[in-house]
């Protein structure tokens, strides 16, 4: 029997047997109030009640009192500046270098990505010590069409001299759980979230060279833990996990900052701007 066959059957035997026991409860308090036990059988009904509802809606509460401190930590402004910025976008995964020279923002766009080179010395900083060294950040630009492709554009990467790497106004971290693990400082969450945090943005401002300061307070913050609640009934077997806030909530406030600044058409990538910011866009309104 394959794998995933033999998974179902035992699921399917898992669920179907609590199910059953259940129902078996059920129809014995039943019974019991037919032979005139009728508190005794209510009671029994009033206990698998509680057993299906009560921890599931204990997590629930619980949820309540994490959302606030998610919404505690976050920081959503209107819109952060980025036209005629150097931008360093530290690539954690999230692709927020190739989306800026997409869009066509008018910015000087950075990029490090990471890696785990030997140190000589101590990272000022936690989150540093598995990224590329400085002298390995990469100017992007925005590539010429591709006539074979129907005009497409795509970033281009540059190396520049280290001596010609700038001053940064923005900072940009976005990653999946990169954070968690590496700088959980910068996102001010409680121990018992932080476990739970999967996608996270952070931009700083000010943080001119990184690789020699401590960061300052981020500017944005944007931290979407997943909550594991227990499903009703099923709860022993099943959790539902739930993203706060929900994923297309976060993507659609960033993105609405980035198409506010989006560049002339003949300046972007235009499958990306519409894929991004057009009328028809799932993203483009947060």
């Amino acid at each position: 029997m394959e794998g995933g066959n033999a998974m179902g059957v035992a699921f399917a035997v898992i669920y179907g047997g609590y199910t059953l026991i259940l129902l078996v409860i059920c129809g014995v308090a039943l019974l019991l109030i037919a032979k005139g036990f009728r508190a005794l059988g209510i009671g029994l009904l009033a206990a698998v009640v509680a057993w299906c509802v009560i921890p599931p809606i204990i997590d629930r509460v619980a949820g309540l009192a994490d959302r606030r401190a998610i919404d505690a930590v976050n920081l959503l402004p209107d819109t952060v500046e980025l036209t005629g910025r150097n931008i360093l976008v530290i690539d954690l995964g999230g692709g927020f270098g190739e989306r800026l020279v997409q869009l066509g923002v008018d910015a000087n766009v950075y990029v490090l990505s990471t890696t785990s080179p030997e140190r000589a010395s101590p990272a000022p900083h936690r989150v540093f010590e598995t990224l590329q060294p400085r002298e390995a950040i990469q100017r992007y630009t925005l590539g010429d069409p591709v006539e074979d492709l129907g005009g497409a554009r795509f970033p281009e990467r540059h190396d520049i001299p280290e001596n010609e790497i700038p001053p940064f106004d923005l900072v940009i971290m976005d990653d999946n759980a990169y954070l968690r693990s590496y700088a959980p400082d910068m996102l001010h969450l409680p121990d018992d979230l932080l476990r739970h945090a999967q996608v996270n943005l952070v931009v700083f401002q000010g943080w001119s060279d990184p690789f020699t300061t401590l960061p300052p307070e981020p500017i944005l913050r944007s931290v979407t833990p997943w909550h594991p609640l227990r499903a009703f009934i099923y709860w022993p077997f099943s959790v539902d996990d739930s993203p706060y806030p929900q994923f297309a909530q976060r993507e659609r406030v960033w993105n609405h900052i980035l198409c506010q600044q989006a560049g002339a058409p003949e300046d972007r990538a235009a499958f990306s701007y519409d894929y991004y910011c057009g009328p028809n866009s799932l993203l483009a309104h947060p």
